[in-house]
């Protein structure tokens, strides 16, 4: 069962991953991709819309 800190390392791993492969793109797609980074990165989050890594151990103990 994944813990909080193991999922917090596969999110910053797959961050890392992520802005590792943009060297290998032209300029133009990397200016595409950074500018859609920044929006993410730098606007208001509504919760609501968002997907979440369920927690399983919480959901399993509900059902018992």
């Amino acid at each position: 069962m994944m813990d909080e800190n193991s999922t917090l390392n596969t999110i910053n791993h797959s961050a890392l991953e992520m802005l590792d492969r943009l060297k290998h793109l032209d300029p133009d797609d990397r200016f595409t991709l950074l500018e859609e980074y920044g929006w993410w990165w730098f606007n208001k989050v509504d919760l609501t819309e968002e997907l979440f890594v369920p927690d399983w151990k919480k959901l399993k103990e509900q059902k018992i």
